[in-house]
C-alpha cells in the first residue's frame, strides 16, 4: 500500500495558536478508549465559544460539501493508543496537530509525521511516544478516497 492510501497532507488556512487556546479552555474530557485512560476527547456540539474551530469546520464543510463533527483530543505521555480503526460511521477525518510532534503509525505502512492532514481512520492506526493535542474534524458522508480527490482537485 502507498502513503496516499492512509494520509494526505493538507494546506488549509487555520490559526494553530487559536485552536490550541480553544483546546486548552475545555474542562470536560472523557476517555476515548478504555485500554488507554490517558487518551481523552471532547466532542463539541456548540461552537459558540470556539470561533476558530467553527471557522475551520465551516471551511471544510464548504470544500467537501458535507457536515463535519468537531472534537479535541489529548494524549498524555506514556499512554500509547493501540492500533485501531475509528467507529465505522466515521469515514475519515481532518486532523490538525496542535501540540506534540510524534507521528501517527499505520501498521500496514509505517510512521507518518504531519501537521494538518486528511486521515483514513478506517485503516488501522496507532499513537505512541509522547503527549499531543489534536483538533479533529470527522466526516460521515464521504469516505477517505472521495475526500482525497476533492482536496487534490481543489
Amino acid at each position: 500500500m502507498y502513503k496516499a492510501d492512509f494520509i494526505l497532507d493538507l494546506d488549509i488556512p487555520y490559526n494553530k495558536q487559536n485552536l490550541l487556546q480553544e483546546c486548552n479552555q475545555v474542562t470536560e474530557w472523557i476517555t476515548y478508549h478504555e485500554q488507554t485512560p490517558g487518551f481523552l476527547r471532547t466532542t463539541l456540539t456548540d461552537l459558540t465559544h470556539y470561533p476558530e474551530m467553527k471557522r475551520v469546520a465551516e471551511q471544510l464543510k464548504n470544500i467537501l460539501n458535507v457536515e463535519v463533527t468537531t472534537s479535541f483530543f489529548k494524549k498524555e505521555k506514556d499512554n500509547d493508543l493501540v492500533p485501531h480503526k475509528d467507529p465505522s460511521h466515521l469515514l475519515c477525518s481532518i486532523n490538525i496537530l496542535l501540540e506534540g510532534s510524534e507521528p501517527i503509525i499505520f501498521p500496514d505502512y509505517g510512521e507518518v509525521h504531519y501537521s494538518c492532514a486528511l486521515v483514513n481512520i478506517q485503516q488501522y492506526h496507532a499513537l505512541t511516544y509522547g503527549s499531543r493535542k489534536i483538533a479533529k474534524f470527522c466526516v460521515k458522508e464521504k469516505d477517505y478516497y472521495e475526500c482525497r480527490e476533492i482536496f487534490i482537485s481543489s
